[in-house]
Order: structure tokens, then sequence, then C-alpha cells
């Protein structure tokens, strides 16, 4: 509200800042009612960014109203350039999140932007996450193509897509992307594994992907899920049925010797990923380093899968702990892989690397910033490793 609030009065179409504590004691003296006049002005920046529901509506005791506003008045966001809000708006989040359920939904950026420079998305690429949480990866990615096409990120905005099952963390993520340049129009709640909820543009790539499917995915999906760790039979039942009415074969990741059995999220999502890739297409996605190894549960469907359609190009390992503050202590990794173009080829060799410092103290119950070292260095290799 005070963002825009300073836009407007920077570009005349309003006298005075009506987001300023003089303003508010103003009419107050006047007889207005400030919380009232505070929810009309929620209103009407609610309608016009398109982030929140239009039933939605500020509810901010007085008290707390005339605290921000003063620590507001402080600052001239304005001026600020917008992805400096941005960053101050992700630090803000990295912080918040931490140790809670919706810290799920963060990735540290380092880690990101390793990922984003080793697949290399470009300007006319369509880039996809389906697990977004707060748009680290989308984020990351636009600024990776910015950089190279010295665009604006609104001006590539329309190829990238994120998808997420909580509104609440959609919410903070169009507003993370809103900061960064009004870029957040194809950010979308929905469960992605679901085909009911699931948004045209996934089941589109899904059901087609010669000429629908993604150039680009970048994803860190949930270790588990809300209400459990695992996806049970009957719910992956469903949803295999009503993949199957759309022509689309999926989760069989799920399928063992004794049937369909519960599988961990993760899997889900490798499965999903993989394809709605189109073929050449590249995948960049967090994992559990046991999905590459451990003999037991579904994992060898996965392994399989990747091995059918896929070929891995590197496998990145993260420090154990890395992901602590959100409860999680395994062993993580990220790997890189493109879809076979056809049958013929074959896996070659891969790049494999270790990391240890990745811009976070690993193994704390808060995130402590650290050398990120390790991975510019991976980054570099892997830059002369391609090229070679």
């Amino acid at each position: 509200m005070r963002i825009i609030d300073e836009r407007r009065f920077r570009a005349k179409k309003q006298n005075e800042l009506r987001m300023s504590t003089a303003f508010l004691e103003e009419l107050e003296k006047r007889g207005v009612n400030v919380e009232e006049y505070m929810k009309n002005f929620f209103a009407s920046i609610r309608d016009e960014i398109g982030i929140f529901d239009k039933d939605e509506t500020l509810e901010l005791g007085l008290d707390l109203i005339y605290s921000l506003i003063n620590y507001l008045d402080t600052h001239s966001l304005w001026s600020e350039k917008v992805d400096v809000l941005g960053e101050i708006y992700e630090r803000f989040l990295m912080r918040t999140m931490t140790g809670r359920e919706l810290g799920d939904y963060f990735t540290p950026r380092p880690i990101i932007d390793a990922m984003v420079k080793m697949v290399n998305p470009s300007e006319d690429e369509r880039v996809l996450d389906p697990a977004c949480g707060t748009g680290g990866f989308l984020i990351s990615s636009m600024r990776h193509v910015c950089r190279k096409e010295g665009k604006s990120m609104k001006e590539i905005a329309e190829n990238f897509y994120g998808i997420d099952i909580f509104e609440t963390v959609v919410k903070l993520c169009k507003i993370n992307l809103w900061l960064h340049g009004n870029c957040h129009e194809n950010v979308v709640r929905a469960d992605s594994l679901d085909p009911n909820e699931a948004p045209d543009f996934l089941k589109d790539a899904l059901i087609d992907p010669q000429s629908k499917g993604f150039d680009v995915i970048l994803t860190n999906p949930p270790f588990g899920r809300k209400g459990g760790n695992e996806i049970p039979p009957e719910d992956l039942e469903r949803l295999i049925s009503r993949w199957k009415d759309l022509g689309v074969e999926m989760f069989e990741c799920a399928y063992g010797r004794g049937g369909l059995r519960k599988i961990a999220p993760q899997s889900a999502f490798m499965e999903l990923c993989i394809k709605a890739l189109k073929p050449k297409g590249r995948l960049g996605i967090v994992i559990d380093n046991g999905l590459l190894s451990n003999p037991s549960k579904e994992d060898p469907a996965v392994r399989e899968i990747i091995r059918r359609e896929c070929i891995i190009d590197a496998v990145v390992g993260l420090p154990k702990g890395t992901f602590k503050p959100y409860g999680s202590n395994v062993y993580p990794a990220f790997i890189i892989m493109h879809r076979k173009e056809n049958e013929t080829e074959r896996q070659g060799k891969i790049f494999r690397a270790e990391a240890r410092k990745v811009g976070i103290q690993p193994a704390r119950n808060v995130y402590v910033e650290d050398s990120y070292e390790d991975l510019e260095k991976i980054c570099r290799i892997w830059e002369e490793y391609r090229s070679s």
C-alpha cells in the first residue's frame, strides 16, 4: 500500500502521501474513521494488483496501523530499486519462515542461483516451478535471462509459470514477484499432482509434451506433505484415474510387486516434472540423496523412470542439515538432467560434485549466512566441462 501510494505521488496522480502519519492524523481531526479509511485503501490496492482475493480485507488495529506508518515514514520506498525491495523481502521471508510449516517453501538463494546457472534458461524458453513456494526459482531464472538478454522481468514474464498448493504461500510468492517487477500473472494456487486442480498449462504439457511441454523445470518439491509424509494408495488411485481420463499415465513410481503403494511426494513430483518436459527439456530438482541410492520402497521405480526418459547431466551433493531449519535433516542433493530426444539416446558421463560451502551454515536450527564459494566453484567447473 505504501509503495503504490508513493508511486502515485511521484507520478503526480495525487498531491500528498495518503499513507503517512500526518495524513492519517489529519483524517482523525476531521472525524474520519482511520481504520475504515485504511480498509478502503487496501481494497483499491487489492483490485489494482490482482494478488489478493476479492473478499479479503485489511484487519489491523489502529495502534498497529500507526506503528507501521510511523516506521514507513522514515523510508522512501519509491526511490529504492525494485530489485532492492525484492532482496529485502526475500531476506524477510528467510528469517520469518524458518522453522515453521511455511518454511518448507523457501530454498536458500545460493542453491537456487547455482541450479539456475547450470540449467541456463533462455528468453524464448518456457520455465515452470510446480512447487514454487515463495518464488525463488522463478525470480532467479528471470534475473538470469534478463542479464543474458538485457530485458526487464516484465518483458519476459509471460514465459514463467509457478504453482503451489498453499494459498498463503502463493500470495507471498506473488508479492515477491510483484516487488521484483510486477510479473506475477502466471502464478496460481493449485495441487500440481491433481488434474482436477492443475492449471491448463500443466495439463497441456503432460498431455502433449512434444509441442506443449516445458523447456525448463526448476523446483524443490516437498519431501513431505501436509497431514503426512507420504501419499497413501487410496489418494493415488483417485489421482491416477483422473489423469487417465485425460490420456496421461501418471505415478508409475507408485506400483510395486504388491500393487499400488504409498509414495513420498518427491517421487511423485519427480515423475510429474519429467513427463511435463518436452524432448531435450531440462530439469533441475532438489531431492533427498536417498532417492538415487535407496533400494527400498518406491525409489527403484523412480530411478527406472529416470533411466527410461532422461539423461542425467549432473548430480551435486549438499551438506546434511541444509534444510534442518525446516525439520529435514536428510542428505540433500540436486540433479540436472534432460529428457531424451529419442529412445536411442544413451547415458554418458555424469558431472559429479559435493558442496560444503553453500551460503548457509548447515545443521543449524536457524539459517546463518555463510560463504557459498563451493557452489560458485562448481558452476565455473561445470561451464568449463560443458564447453570442453
